[in-house]
């Protein structure tokens, strides 16, 4: 897969709580805090989020528009395409093709 291939799986979701939760990276007492929106990836697996929408007392708040969690760290800056060649080599690494 090519970068613009990646690219091409882009989607935007006004909340990605629900995709979240049933990929188990949030639990069911998150639910009920404020939707966070941003873009999934390669079928709704992968995900980069927008981090305005975090509220102001989460971890990061202020660090950059997007935001991209791999693995044990988190990544945030203004520069989507930054945050989304991250995204794609980690993809890459786990066997996207």
């Amino acid at each position: 897969m090519t970068f613009d291939e990646f690219q091409n799986t882009r989607k935007w979701h006004d909340n990605l709580k629900p995709l979240l939760k049933e990929m188990g990276v949030i639990y069911e007492e998150e639910a009920d805090e404020p939707s966070i929106a941003g873009y999934t990836y390669c079928n709704d697996t992968l995900y980069i989020e927008d981090a305005t929408t975090f509220p102001e007392t989460a971890p990061g708040y202020g660090h950059g528009h997007w935001c991209v969690t791999l693995g044990n760290r988190q990544e945030q800056d203004d520069d989507l395409d930054k945050i989304e060649h991250l995204l794609y080599k980690e993809a890459l690494a786990l066997g996207y093709e």
